[in-house]
């Protein structure tokens, strides 16, 4: 009977509607508001800024929602669901940002409109709401939104990395060119001396759109033989990854072909290892030194000949090019 009885209870209780939320604590609302800004839920992040009328039984029957910072930072880190994907938040992250990334621009003015700072950085990569929102190229509203409401254009982040360091990694050249209009530092350096150039080609993307931004980058004053900590080029970038559009355009544009890395590797060093014949034809016939060493004593024929012929086919191609043009170099030099 008291089976019975129970059985019945739990059958009426949706009847009677739900028990109501327990409160949630301070750090719980946080979290939930960064993650509403991040999916554009522009009435719940009201709700819990306080900025939004709320009857007290969708919290609890006695309390209305307590109000929680527009600059909430989350303690640890935690995911995010934005359409069919899920994306890790770093430790830090704010509302603004979250909004900001993920191209929330009604999100934005709001969180703006009630003093949300633009300079707080996360604990991950050290990146700001700006730094965010030049992630993705559709956010360009939210990149002038945010720079004519006072976010700092060359803020480094953690990294020492600019907003416009970040659009170029991205290839984003909609972004980068409204950065650089408006006053970005087109030669800013990483903590590794990455530049906006060098960033371009992080990618590896032999594309046409990568040629127009190194193109843009250059025309507007990027030093094409600024080197990273490394001593790499965004010609040794270019070379490496086969990039022959590109390892032109920079050598037309004054790039040294013969500066060595601080193992002093060359650009030619670079797609020898890899394999590209058509770029190694290039710089020789452009006048590469094929005979200089690097630390290790070796030179480019040296090093290619190591190169494994199933990883690089053009690699036996690449080699007899080199002991050709070796061979040349070594008879112009007893002529002199």
């Amino acid at each position: 009977m008291k089976r019975i009885f129970l059985l019945f209870i739990l059958f009426l209780l949706p009847a009677c509607g739900e028990p109501p939320l327990p409160p949630l604590d301070e750090n719980a609302r946080g979290i939930l508001l960064v993650k509403y800004a991040g999916q554009g839920d522009l009435k719940k992040v009201q709700e819990l800024t306080g900025n939004y009328q709320v009857e007290a039984s969708e919290l609890n029957k006695s309390k209305a929602v307590p109000k929680v910072s527009v600059d909430f930072k989350l303690q640890e880190y935690d995911k995010i669901i934005v359409g069919d994907d899920s994306y890790v938040l770093p430790q830090g992250s704010t509302p603004l940002m979250t909004a900001s990334q993920f191209g929330h621009l009604d999100v934005v003015k709001y969180l703006i409109e009630n003093n949300a700072n633009t300079e707080l950085r996360d604990g991950d990569f050290g990146y700001t709401a700006l730094m965010n929102a030049a992630i993705n190229e559709e956010n360009l509203n939210i990149v002038k939104y945010l720079i004519e409401n006072g976010a700092y254009i060359n803020f480094q982040g953690g990294s020492g990395d600019t907003a416009l360091n970040i659009a170029a990694m991205q290839g984003n050249m909609t972004i980068s060119k409204y950065l650089i209009e408006n006053g970005a530092d087109i030669n800013a350096m990483s903590s590794h001396d990455f530049t906006p150039l060098m960033l371009a080609l992080h990618r590896g993307d032999d594309t046409q759109e990568t040629y127009l931004l190194v193109r843009y980058l250059v025309e507007n004053g990027a030093d094409v033989n600024q080197q990273s900590v490394q001593k790499g080029t965004a010609l040794m970038s270019a070379c490496e990854q086969g990039n022959l559009t590109v390892a032109m355009y920079l050598v037309e544009s004054g790039a040294d072909i013969n500066i060595q890395t601080k193992r002093g590797n060359t650009a030619l060093m670079n797609a020898s290892l890899e394999g590209h014949l058509n770029i190694v034809t290039f710089l020789i016939k452009s006048g590469a030194d094929v005979n200089i060493k690097n630390k290790s004593k070796k030179t480019a024929l040296m090093q290619a000949r190591n190169v494994d012929k199933n990883e690089a086919p053009e690699i036996e191609a690449v080699i007899a090019f080199l002991k050709q043009s070796a061979k040349k170099a070594r008879k112009k030099s007893k002529r002199r």
